[in-house]
């Protein structure tokens, strides 16, 4: 598949910096270079071609440079001229044709699964007895919960039902809460979203006065996780000249601040995207601080540029 452009694209994929793949509901993708194009793609350990043109172009067809012989292609059509023959009736075309799709499978639940909707009778039982549910008023067996910040009704996916009945569970692998929201702009809004328990913690205990966690705190977690993930994708983007990371080296930049972008309500996903990275020395990084080198409507324009 395609690599995503933009980021509500890539907000549905988890990245795993360690392993270095990028995770989707249960399929695992890596980027990969295409062995006919040479273009980069998302896919599997063992895939090799972005698409199914690729893997059969030219040299890498199974049947490339091959031809039937004769006495094959007779034996092809004279099956298939056989008027007496079931397999070669109209009828039982059709048949097959509508006997395993739609409403004629035997397992269709009304197109829940193709739009990734979540069953209230399979899902209602399992996470009422945290979450706010009821039925959808168009569809009754479709399951609808409030958004954790805003409280507007919505339909959720099943990763997202998932992830947060597998933190209710107990699961020590979930770091965050996995609340349900509505949109990416609730995420982003929200300060218990992309938070780990353990500043979850430090944060309830502002009260008896032990930690001092500031609202740019959680801002500027937000915007590193999210610059990882795209310097990961767009990588020989940002760093043409190959330059190496570290100490006394060259460091990843924002070029508006984060500093600017948390005083002036910048979206973290517009913050971290990789129109808004570069690479800087060590002490030209050092010098700069949290000034910004470019403005804040040059910002929007190279934004709303790559939206197009």
């Amino acid at each position: 598949m395609k690599i995503p452009k933009t980021y509500c694209e890539l907000e549905k994929f988890k990245y795993n910096r360690t392993k270095k793949n990028f995770r989707h509901k249960t399929h695992t993708y890596y980027i990969k270079e295409c062995r006919y194009c040479n273009k980069e793609f998302f896919g599997s350990k063992g895939s090799e071609f972005c698409d199914n043109s690729c893997s059969s172009s030219k040299e890498f067809n199974a049947m490339y440079g091959k031809k039937l012989s004769k006495e094959a292609r007779e034996k092809i059509s004279e099956k298939w001229k056989d008027k007496n023959s079931k397999y070669n009736s109209k009828e039982y075309r059709l048949f097959l044709k509508g006997s395993n799709k739609g409403k004629n499978n035997p397992n269709w639940k009304g197109g829940v699964t193709k739009e990734s909707y979540v069953l209230f009778d399979t899902y209602a039982p399992q996470i009422d007895w945290h979450e706010k549910v009821r039925r959808n008023k168009e569809d009754p067996n479709i399951l609808e919960v409030k958004c954790y910040h805003c409280g507007e009704w919505f339909k959720p996916d099943r990763t997202s039902i998932g992830n947060r009945l597998q933190y209710l569970k107990g699961n020590s692998k979930y770091l965050g809460e996995a609340h349900l929201y509505c949109s990416v702009n609730c995420k982003d809004f929200c300060n218990n979203y992309w938070i780990s328990a353990k500043n979850l913690e430090k944060r309830d205990r502002i009260k008896c006065g032990k930690y001092e966690v500031r609202d740019f705190e959680l801002y500027k977690n937000i915007v590193n996780k999210r610059t990882r993930k795209n310097y990961s994708l767009y990588e020989n983007t940002i760093n043409k000249d190959n330059n190496e990371r570290g100490r006394n080296k060259y460091h990843l930049d924002h070029i508006y601040s984060v500093f600017d972008g948390f005083n002036n309500n910048i979206l973290p996903n517009i913050i971290s995207s990789h129109i808004n990275l570069q690479f800087l020395k060590e002490s030209d990084n050092i010098r700069k601080s949290s000034r910004s080198d470019i403005t804040k409507n040059e910002l929007y324009k190279r934004y709303d540029n790559l939206l197009l």
